[in-house]
């Protein structure tokens, strides 16, 4: 069961399947040390025909991973999905297995490289799909600090490619341009880093709230994700909007401020900082709608609404 990216209608599932940053379509493969040694003590026997799946191969697909499952224990696809992609973070954790974001063919693969290059803050995994996911146990302390350390990354390559072709072609550097790029920068980062801390705290906030309390944080370049189980699709769509709507109305609360504040005393550095700043607010609308992993969630969540209103149609 060997590596064959393709196109796959069965793979069409939520990118992240079960809201644990894991796609069907992506790659697992076994770490030298597993090769070399015997499969680890105490596994129970599905865990045991994954692992001997991907040892025996140089890279299993986790969608091949699921169907193993499921030929195997007549499970449902989605609980293979959910199952594969839990023993996947297991053998990260452990140091066995190493996991590897693949595309589905190289035309979506060219168009989610050029995405992610100019839109970093909605892929958020900048521009390089071989960043590897690293998982680790949730806290309330440790998702800021994760966001936090993720929107000031953004935040340095959004100012360096928004500054950086000023430079060149204008004399950014006066006296007048020094204020400008101060104002610009402390609008860009303290609006990234103030929201994005913002956003995941109430997507964990209302995950809890609503039954799925966060189980893992993982990073991925700059993005970061809650691991958690999935919830009807009403409380499913009501976690996924939290995030970016709260992130957006703080962002316009700040705006307002900030405008104020311009429009009582006027000066290039309030309005260089009101253009960072409406960056920043931007960012989190753009989470709203697909490709972003929220907006993902939002569209699958409203399909699966769907589905449910016509099977009680049809049941009445």
């Amino acid at each position: 069961m060997g590596l064959t990216p393709r196109e796959d209608a069965r793979a069409e599932v939520v990118d992240d399947i079960n809201h644990t940053g894991y796609s069907s379509d992506d790659a697992v493969s076994a770490s030298p040390a597993l090769r070399a040694g015997d499969l680890p003590p105490g596994l129970n026997s599905s865990a045991g025909a994954l692992f001997a799946l991907v040892v025996a191969s140089e890279r299993v697909r986790v969608s091949d991973l699921a169907d193993a499952l499921v030929a195997r224990y007549g499970v449902s696809r989605e609980r293979a999905l959910v199952d594969v992609a839990t023993f996947v973070q297991r053998g990260q954790e452990a140091g066995i297995l190493s996991y590897h974001q693949m595309h589905r063919n190289r035309v979506r693969g060219r168009a989610r490289f050029l995405r992610d290059l100019f839109l970093v803050p909605v892929r958020g995994a900048m521009f390089l799909p071989s960043v590897q996911r690293r998982y680790r146990p949730y806290s309330g302390l440790r998702l800021l600090a994760d966001s936090a350390a993720a929107q000031a990354q953004l935040a340095v390559l959004t100012v360096l490619v928004c500054l950086v072709p000023l430079s060149l072609i204008s004399g950014l550097w006066s006296d007048v341009g020094a204020a400008f790029v101060v104002g610009f920068s402390l609008g860009v980062v303290g609006g990234l880093v103030v929201l994005g801390v913002a956003h995941e705290a109430t997507h964990a906030l209302v995950s809890t709230s609503l039954g799925s309390p966060p189980r893992a944080v993982y990073r991925q370049g700059m993005r970061v994700g809650l691991h958690r189980m999935r919830l009807s699709p009403g409380r499913d769509l009501a976690v996924a909007v939290s995030g970016p709507l709260l992130g957006a109305l703080l962002g316009a609360a700040l705006l307002f401020v900030l405008l104020s504040v311009d429009r009582a005393e006027p000066s290039t550095m309030s309005r260089a900082a009101l253009i960072g700043l409406l960056i920043a607010t931007s960012f989190q609308v753009a989470c709203l709608v697909p490709p972003a992993a929220d907006g993902t969630v939002i569209m699958s969540s409203l399909g699966r609404l769907r589905k449910q209103r016509r099977a009680a149609e049809a049941g009445t």
